[in-house]
This record gives structure tokens, C-alpha cells and sequence, in this order.
């Protein structure tokens, strides 16, 4: 038998795992990790994780704008052109920036809210890539508890078989 008395046990310890692994600053993001199994007509199960919406943003990364450009087509002399600005993401930053008032749990200070909003909003937010190992794990795991389980039904059977 395997470590897991239930699915609920199971759901449980993914839960964990997804909360110890979400970037925190308030908590607010591991707070809001849910994992519910779900039945379907068909009787199949279906594993789900919810939380806020900015944890996929997290996540994945979202792409900045990139840096002011003069007339001329030459980066503005403004701004640092060394710096990475995050390319490869599947979100990004269309015309509005992030509010300041988001960063306020780095800083009270309303001045550096907006440096790191402006920030954020021409680098982009660079990918944490919490949520796909995970999901490989439990992958790997659901299918080791499911193949236990039946060797052992398996092995129950024969052995009712034989008396």
C-alpha cells in the first residue's frame, strides 16, 4: 500500500508542496493555493490547482516593453540598454504599467512604488517556474501510487484465486 491512507491525504501533501514552492513576500499567493480532485461524468478524476490569477503571471514571467526609443531608432540615454529585459514569456505588458500601490509590500515609500512599477513595467518580470516541476512530480507519483496499487489487487486476486 502506498504513503497516502486517501486521495485526500494526497491532495493535501500537493497542496503543501505547491505553497512551499509559490514566491512569497505577503503570503498572500501561497494563502490562496487550493487543489481539489474532481470527478467528471465519465467517473474519471480530474486533479486541479487554483490560486490568484498573478501566480501564473509569477510563474511564466511576463514580457516588459522594452526601452524608449528615441526618433532617431537609438535607445533612449535615459535608460540602461544592457539590462535583460524578459523576451520569452507568454504574458505581456501592453500599454499600462502595474499600479503602484501593488509593490506596496516592498516599500511604504509612494516614490519607490513607482520606480519599481516603472521597473517592472519596461524589464518585464522574469519567469519563477514553480508550478511545472511540481506537476511532473505528482505525475510520477500518481502513476507509482496507481501501479502499486494494482500489484496489489492484482496480487490479492491470485492469492483468492489459489484458496
Amino acid at each position: 500500500m502506498n504513503e497516502y491512507q486517501s486521495l485526500t491525504d494526497y491532495m493535501i501533501s500537493i497542496e503543501e508542496q505547491f505553497r512551499a514552492a509559490a514566491p512569497r513576500k505577503t503570503g498572500h499567493l501561497s494563502k490562496s493555493i487550493d487543489a481539489k480532485l474532481i470527478k467528471n461524468k465519465e467517473g474519471n478524476f480530474t486533479v486541479t490547482v487554483e490560486m490568484d490569477d498573478y501566480g501564473f503571471y509569477q510563474d511564466q514571467g511576463v514580457n516588459g516593453v522594452g526601452y524608449v526609443q528615441t526618433k532617431s531608432g537609438r535607445a533612449d540615454k535615459r535608460y540602461k540598454v544592457n539590462r535583460s529585459v524578459v523576451k520569452n514569456a507568454p504574458f505581456s505588458y501592453k500599454d499600462k504599467m502595474p499600479p503602484a500601490s501593488a509593490f506596496s509590500a516592498y516599500t511604504s515609500n509612494v516614490g519607490h512604488q513607482y520606480a519599481i512599477a516603472w521597473s517592472v513595467y519596461r524589464n518585464g518580470i522574469r519567469p519563477k517556474n514553480f508550478i511545472k516541476p511540481i506537476v511532473e512530480k505528482v505525475e510520477k507519483d500518481l502513476l507509482n501510487m496507481a501501479e502499486q496499487d494494482i500489484l496489489l489487487y492484482l496480487d490479492i486476486e491470485i492469492n483468492n484465486d489459489n484458496e
